[in-house]
């Protein structure tokens, strides 16, 4: 029984779960990313809980971000990092960090303001498959007597790179959360430019594409083929 608590028994993604998806050739490795998010595991950690608050900190506060940041990185290499992955965790945080400094050149963030959303209301409903969004702040800028918004996404993966593709789609569903989340009220205008997805530890920057018709509809299909094979995804892959 307690077994069957940790199974997705509905189709589920994350957006960059999705993005990786979308991106993926090998049928076999598709269906391990399916795996992955219908079975989770018993003991879910955060790892970069603590680099992304530091760096959403930074952002908000304003003034001079890099000095925000190296200051954030120290501050981690005091706090105290508990468990038997406490180290290891702690320099991942840190590099988490310092890898963020490198990509603040290519983000225009002149003039913004940051904040940090309430992630609940941000999923999407694509083809039977619930897409989780999880925006780790809002941004907001006045260009040309205008009011624009968006958000930016901090993605933390070592080992896994986001390709232009996949980074389109992760952008792309990110300001689809966003637009519908503001539908029916009044608020400022969702700007693809400010759709924003951070691949942190590979120095890559991503924005909602200015056309999408093709992209969404491979995101469509993705999703019809996740939902198609749900059911059918065993714990384990045959090899």
């Amino acid at each position: 029984m307690a077994e069957a608590k940790r199974v997705r028994l509905d189709p589920r993604m994350s957006n960059h779960k999705l993005g990786s998806y979308v991106d993926e050739a090998s049928p076999r490795e598709r269906r391990r990313i399916i795996r992955d998010q219908k079975f989770l595991s018993p003991f879910i950690v955060t790892v970069y809980k603590r680099a992304e608050e530091l760096i959403s900190r930074a952002l908000i506060s304003g003034g001079d971000i890099r000095a925000a940041l190296a200051q954030a990185e120290q501050q981690l290499a005091q706090m105290p990092f508990g468990g038997a992955n406490g180290e290891r965790n702690r320099r991942c945080n840190r590099k988490a960090v310092a890898s963020f400094a490198t990509i603040l050149k290519q983000l225009d963030i002149s003039g913004a303001e940051f904040w940090r959303y309430d992630r609940q209301g941000f999923a999407l409903r694509i083809e039977g498959v619930k897409v989780s969004v999880s925006p780790s702040l809002g941004i907001r800028v006045e260009r040309k007597g205008r009011v624009l918004t968006g958000a930016v996404q901090l993605v933390f993966r070592q080992e896994e790179q986001l390709s232009l593709r996949g980074g389109s789609v992760v952008a792309e569903l990110l300001r689809q959360s966003l637009v519908e989340r503001s539908a029916g009220t009044r608020s400022e205008e969702v700007s693809r430019e400010l759709c924003i997805v951070c691949d942190v530890f590979h120095g890559q920057v991503f924005q909602a594409p200015s056309r999408s018709v093709t992209l969404n509809r491979d995101i469509a299909a993705a999703c019809r083929e996740i939902r198609m094979n749900w059911p059918s995804v065993l714990q384990q892959l045959a090899a």
